[in-house]
């Protein structure tokens, strides 16, 4: 008998080994009710084990889903901004749940894993990578306008290129600019030690057949973090370029808006 009770085909229990005693198999259609309740989320949380559910379906066998669900627990803990499992022996696993499927040469694996990786070997992790500066880019048009693409990777190559390495950091839509507490909680887990906040603001003045007149500037900001206090800022001022087209008009004075805010940022002054 597995736990709870259920019975298992021949099959099913020669391909558990001693160490897979704690699993339970169900043989396909059996009542999923009966499914843990930590799938599909761990629904549990405390100060020394960050828990996460991982699967692996369709597998072979019970060996290679366990090896691919914890594959796939990995990904899941490392998703985190920052995070970065520290490789240590043991697989942390708490609980696992076998879903068996008859086919006909015998029998397919869904493997679920509950497993609970420590906080520790997380946080030696963010200690290794406290000195992060997480790189932040906002872009409006003021209107219905399209900021550029590409504004994040131009403004990390124009740092880069004066000797300041960033992490770019993606932020969620409702981040905004001027109230730079509103992204901590976005922040607070990347394990760095600050975030630079960069707005750039673009805006069409005249637009004619062979001309199109495009204003742009860039306000800077580097903030403390876990604690969000502005350490230093700086604005460009408004400045402008004409082009044929907007979307080029657009494009170069925000180069120009990005260039003079980084010259501005590495110089110190």
């Amino acid at each position: 008998m597995a736990r709870g009770g259920w019975l298992l085909l021949p099959v099913i229990l020669a391909a558990f080994s001693c160490t897979d005693q704690k699993s339970a198999v169900r043989p396909s259609g059996h009542d999923t009710t009966l499914t843990p309740a930590w799938i599909p989320d761990p629904g549990r949380s405390d100060s020394t084990n960050v828990y996460v559910t991982a699967v692996c379906r369709d597998s072979a066998t019970i060996a290679e889903g366990k090896a691919c669900a914890i594959n796939d627990a990995v990904k899941k803990l490392e998703s985190a901004p920052g995070r970065k499992i520290i490789r240590t022996p043991g697989d942390f696993i708490i609980d696992r749940f076998v879903d068996a499927k008859a086919v006909p040469n015998g029998y397919r694996f869904d493997v679920w894993l509950l497993i609970g990786y420590p906080r520790s070997e997380i946080k030696i992790d963010y200690t290794n990578v406290a000195n992060r500066i997480l790189l932040v880019v906002f872009c409006n048009t003021g209107g219905s306008a399209k900021c550029p693409d590409g504004m994040l990777g131009k403004v990390e190559k124009g740092l880069s290129k004066g000797g300041m390495t960033v992490t770019p950091f993606g932020v969620d839509p409702g981040a905004c600019y001027d109230n730079p507490s509103s992204i901590l909680g976005v922040t607070r887990d990347a394990g760095a030690s600050s975030a630079i906040l960069v707005n750039l603001e673009v805006r069409s003045l005249s637009q004619s057949s062979d001309s199109c007149l495009a204003i742009a500037h860039a306000q800077y900001k580097m903030m403390s973090l876990p604690d969000g206090r502005i350490v230093s800022s700086y604005e460009t001022g408004w400045m402008e370029d004409d082009e044929f087209s907007m979307s080029d008009a657009y494009n170069t004075v925000l180069d120009m808006a990005i260039d003079k805010m980084v010259k501005k940022v590495i110089a110190g002054d």
